[in-house]
């Protein structure tokens, strides 16, 4: 992998300094820089590489060093901050306002709105694996964050462990309704008008799951727990749920049944006759 430090100038005089990691031999990288996307009429003259490091720490801090030189010597330079080894140690624990959280999430939303943006976000993550550290400290992050306060406002807002309204339910049904699945080898998805993707190299059908994929899938099944081991189904009018051998008499005296709803026997018939 090249780790370099790049420079930007534009037909305005303007310049950006900005760092690139090239995991692949010319990439076809150019910048991220929001002044490029923001001012396309401002035509970009050369593309320089500054220098080139052998790690990513000695990028940062190389990255924070041109920026400031470039800075000293043209006020036309639009870099937003000193670099990411700068931004480490100015920014650290400091947190966003609401307005700041609120203008990028409005921005995100409007972004995913192009369909050439969702296609480049999610085949940019397809084939993307964590790292077993990075997976622990997700996990642990994860752990963390479920204190007894999000448990107990979580449990009190009314959206888990109970059934949909039959609005809800027509309108979840409604939105998959003439849906197809499509893909392009890459990227999966269900669309209503598969004809214009048909046109532009799209097939019919889910993307296919690979042998050593089904054995995975396969293997951590197997070591999944079961979590109804040792409990019986219940049903009270449309409403399912297990519970333990110890809490069933409780469930049974409070109004509850044995087995599943009538309704839900008719699902099941549906399902097998299909």
């Amino acid at each position: 992998m090249r780790y370099y430090i790049y420079k930007l100038t534009f037909k305005s005089g303007a310049t950006y300094i900005g760092q690139h990691i090239e995991k692949v031999e010319n990439d076809g990288y150019v910048s991220s820089s929001v002044y490029m996307q923001r001012h396309p009429e401002d035509e970009l003259v050369n593309r320089e590489i500054l220098i080139e490091v052998k790690d990513k720490e000695t990028l940062d801090i190389m990255e924070t060093l041109c920026i400031r030189a470039d800075k000293c010597e043209n006020p036309k330079n639009v870099n937003g901050t000193m670099g990411n080894w700068h931004f480490r140690f100015t920014f650290s624990g400091c947190k966003h306002s609401e307005k700041k959280k609120k203008n990028t999430s409005e921005f995100f939303k409007q972004k995913w709105k192009e369909e050439e943006f969702r296609n480049k976000m999610i085949a940019k993550h397809i084939g993307r694996k964590n790292t077993e550290e990075t997976k622990q400290l997700m996990s642990e992050s994860a752990k963390a964050s479920w204190t007894e306060e999000r448990r107990k406002s979580a449990s009190e807002s009314g959206n888990y462990s109970h059934p949909h309204s039959d609005e809800t339910k027509k309108l979840l049904s409604d939105n998959q309704k003439g849906r197809v699945k499509i893909n392009n080898g890459i990227i999966e998805k269900s669309v209503r008008n598969p004809e214009k993707y048909l046109n532009s190299g799209w097939i019919l059908g889910k993307l296919p799951v690979s042998d050593e994929t089904r054995v995975r899938m396969s293997e951590s099944a197997k070591k999944r727990k079961c979590n109804t081991v040792g409990k019986k189904k219940i049903h009270k009018g449309d409403i399912g749920k297990f519970v333990s051998i110890e809490e069933l008499q409780k469930y049974l005296d409070d109004g509850w049944e044995l087995g599943v709803s009538e309704k839900r026997k008719e699902f099941l018939r549906n399902i097998n006759k299909k």
